[in-house]
């Protein structure tokens, strides 16, 4: 409708109008949405005004009262709040994240006993700050880790057989598809997580680990040519991407052999029948449709199969991959390269049967596959575990029940999610003369499902350009490179920021506690921490062969398994772990209450090993120096405070050393109920009186300058600091007691 007054929101960055309603019978003010022109809201006003006003201060938040105010000419006064539009779309995420927490909560209770490693999870989600931020920023993050999540609790409980009911399987896969086509719909990271549960379905039967180990070589050899096929002068390409894959099927590979799976006769059957089937059933398709001799066309594959379709977090991005998009297309479309022909491929499945059948006789001829007798007493195969029985599962065995199940399982986990991702599309469908397919909706021509989806591809395949705020996938294990959300300066020296950053102490103890995790998976042939260990190796390992610049919270579908592997770390050490793993947790701790200093007392070496300067030129990260240092008679005083303050707690940490060596030997066995609790009392006393100095001190002391100096190195400083560290981290390192260990980790973790 007719527009007549125009005003623009500098603090919400949103536009609004003054015009009338639908039916013309009131004035209304319209909210704009300037970079999707979307018009979204609009509240009817109760006065026809004659003047209007934005009462806005975007330099100062705290004082914005953020509303509109309308005048009539009777004197007459509305006002409309302007400053709250962002709770719509935010609201979403929120819930979203709320609910991935539960369903963790959830999975935790369905793959472990203890009640103790749900509530660990509880904690870590809480206390996490990228769970916290992606759940709050209205990306869309927070719904494709809602989906992933949510999936995998529901796969988790037939998986593991801790829903056993008569058609759990028939009725949760459905769901489980459902999940993953809404996390598809949103990133398409899902694609990673319907991987991960291919792979655990195909490890339980011995017919799915050899065509495990099948993919995985095949991978090897493709993916790592991709990755090292690079322009002449270029370097040698993803190395270390090559380096994984071949240490992943070496892994795969000797698992196999040292705890191998005995093969079902479903699974000899499947393996000679169903390519058979498969092959003759194409075959009649062809002839019957005429298709037979039709050249197949692939797209000329390059490099990334994993590109998420809506990493631009930004609105100016996702502008430029648009305008890209049909130079993109083009490319896609017509960079084609003969592959076969389907008639080839249908008669290359008929023979693949009798082919499986003779692999199958040539291998018990060296003692190997599911026709190869018991080894003798004295060959040294003898000495290799015995094969465990199949699965009891039926839906586990390939080829039981004809192969049903295995149908329903790839029409569920594959086909079901891709329907759904083309169904979110429908919206999009209707506006801009997009179609969906063909001609559809009616009459529209413009640009269809699939030329989008081959420029998004393009799109993430081919950038290449550097950004500041760019990190490669292994920085993220560490927390290196947290993502500046937001940085703005406000009035009276004030800032705002959202700081994409998680939570050290969870981050860093989440390290060794996944190593722990995966050893024992293989050890114990634990089905709930091999679910955890492939979940994260699938979400995190395959941002390893993306080219294109990445970032910190493209890490976040990992976090989950990565809280589950720390939770049960730390039930494992409530519950008495074994001296090694009780030695792993010390050491672990120890080296990460050093890691901050040691991370800045070597940030030079560092900065040059990643190419800091390379990326972003005059970077202010590196070398690493303070700016400015202005001592004030404020931070003079309190700096006095602390360091009495640390002074004291050093010697408050060798008495308890020395208490606990006491109680060690036994010597004093009428001082254990009281002795070391007590000497924790000094501790919370210090701490408490350390406090109420710095806060007198802010109220009483002036803050008049005493000195300045201009860019200091960190290192002096680093190591003057890194003294108490020291001692803090021998403390932890010589810890005696695991529970009052994992107290004080949990105690850490919450306080950072």
């Amino acid at each position: 409708g007719p527009v007549t007054r125009v005003v623009y929101d500098g603090a919400t960055e949103m536009v609004h109008v003054l015009g009338r309603t639908q039916d013309g019978s009131a004035s209304t003010i319209y909210v704009i949405e300037p970079h999707a022109r979307s018009v979204y809201a609009d509240a009817q006003l109760p006065i026809e005004p004659t003047a209007w006003a934005m009462d806005a201060a975007r330099m100062y938040p705290t004082d914005d009262r953020q509303q509109i105010v309308v005048f009539d000419g009777a004197g007459s006064v509305a006002t409309v709040d302007v400053g709250q539009h962002e709770f719509a779309w935010r609201l979403p995420g929120v819930i979203a994240g709320v609910l991935m927490a539960g369903f963790l909560f959830l999975l935790a209770r369905i793959l472990f006993r203890r009640r103790s490693v749900a509530i660990f999870v509880a904690i870590l989600c809480a206390a996490d700050g990228m769970l916290f931020v992606q759940s709050r920023i209205g990306m869309n993050d927070a719904y494709v880790g809602l989906g992933i999540v949510a999936a995998y609790t529901l796969f988790a409980a037939i998986w593991t057989g801790a829903w056993q009911r008569r058609g759990a399987f028939w009725l949760a896969m459905p769901l489980i598809g459902v999940f993953l086509g809404l996390a598809l719909a949103s990133k398409w990271v899902a694609l990673y997580a319907i991987g991960g549960m291919g792979i655990l379905i195909l490890v339980r039967s011995a017919l799915g680990r050899f065509l495990t180990v099948a993919v995985l070589i095949a991978m090897t050899a493709v993916l790592g040519y991709l990755a090292i096929n690079v322009p002449a002068g270029s370097g040698f390409g993803n190395l270390p991407f090559v380096a994984i894959m071949v240490g992943l099927t070496v892994v795969a590979v000797v698992a196999n052999v040292l705890h191998p799976l005995a093969w079902s006769l479903d699974e000899i059957r499947f393996a000679i029948r169903a390519p058979m089937v498969a092959g003759g059933a194409g075959i009649a398709a062809l002839l019957a449709t005429g298709n037979a001799m039709k050249p197949l066309v692939l797209p000329e594959a390059a490099a990334d199969v994993g590109g998420t379709a809506a990493a631009a977090a930004s609105a100016a991005a996702a502008s430029a991959a648009a305008s890209a998009s049909a130079a993109a297309v083009a490319a896609v479309n017509t960079s084609v390269i003969p592959f076969s022909t389907p008639m080839e491929v249908a008669i290359g499945l008929l023979l693949l049967g009798p082919l499986a059948w003779l692999g199958f006789v040539i291998a018990a001829r060296f003692g190997f596959g599911p026709f190869a007798p018991a080894p003798a007493a004295d060959d040294l195969a003898a000495l290799l575990p015995a094969p465990a029985p199949p699965p009891s599962a039926d839906w586990l065995r390939l080829g039981s029940r004809l192969g049903i199940p295995v149908v329903w399982m790839i029409a569920c986990l594959l086909v079901l999610p891709v329907g759904l991702y083309v169904l979110s599309y429908v919206p999009w469908s209707f506006i801009d003369n997009h179609r969906l397919f063909a001609e559809w909706p009616n009459g529209h021509s413009g640009q269809s499902l699939t030329d989008l989806t081959g420029a998004m591809y393009a799109y993430h395949n081919n950038l290449t350009a550097p950004h500041a705020a760019a990190s490669p996938w292994w920085a993220w294990l560490f927390d290196l490179k947290p993502v500046w959300f937001y940085q703005e300066g406000l009035a009276g020296n004030t800032t705002a920021a959202i700081y994409d950053a998680g939570n050290l102490v969870i981050w860093w103890l989440g390290l060794p506690a996944m190593g722990f995790a995966a050893w024992q998976a293989f050890q114990r042939r634990s089905l709930p921490l091999a679910l955890i260990m492939i979940g994260f190796a699938f979400q995190w390992i395959s941002w390893a062969r993306i080219d294109r610049a990445a970032f910190q919270y493209h890490y976040y579908t990992s976090l989950p398994f990565l809280i589950l592997a720390l939770a049960y770390f730390l039930s494992e050490l409530c519950h008495g772990a074994s001296p090694r793993t009780w030695l792993l947790a010390r050491i672990s701790a120890g080296v990460a209450v050093l890691g901050p200093a040691l991370f800045w007392l070597f940030d030079r070496p560092l900065c040059g090993f990643v190419g800091v300067e390379k990326a972003n030129a005059n970077s202010q990260a590196c070398p690493a120096v303070i700016p400015q240092f202005l001592l004030t008679t404020q931070t003079a005083a309190m700096a006095l405070v602390v360091g009495l303050a640390v002074i004291v707690v050093v010697r408050q940490f060798g008495r308890l050393g020395a208490e606990a060596a006491i109680l060690e030997r036994g010597s004093t066995r009428d001082r254990e109920a009281g002795s070391t609790s007590g000497a924790l009392l000094p501790l919370a006393i210090t701490a408490a009186v350390a406090i109420f100095l710095t806060v007198g001190i802010r109220l009483v002391v002036p803050d008049v300058p005493l000195l300045t100096v201009d860019r200091i190195p960190v290192e002096p400083i680093v190591l003057v600091l890194g003294i108490p560290a020291v001692l803090i981290a021998a403390f932890v390192a010589t810890a005696r007691d695991a529970r009052r260990f994992v107290t004080g980790a949990v105690v850490a973790i919450v306080g950072w």
